[in-house]
């Protein structure tokens, strides 16, 4: 199984560069609650297309420097007949 999450720091790179001092700020500069912020940032929830457009568009971040591929190999096949 594969999950997309936020890449371990950026959020809180994000925060510290742009000057902004709580977590609600945070939330709103990126269009979410404050709870689903910290999830997301903690990697305890993986983020939804909204939330990944909105950080990308508040701290001028691309896609690919916000998230990762995480895959979990114990879960892959990789035999193609089954």
């Amino acid at each position: 199984m594969a999950r997309v999450m936020v890449r371990s720091g950026v959020l809180q790179d994000a925060q510290e560069t742009s000057g902004i001092d709580t977590d609600d700020a945070m939330a709103r500069a990126i269009g979410v609650s404050k709870s689903t912020y910290q999830r997301v940032r903690d990697r305890r929830q993986s983020p939804t297309s909204n939330f990944i457009a909105g950080a990308c568009i508040a701290f001028s971040l691309s896609i690919d420097q916000l998230v990762e591929l995480i895959v979990d190999e114990t879960e892959t096949n990789l035999d193609p007949a089954a």
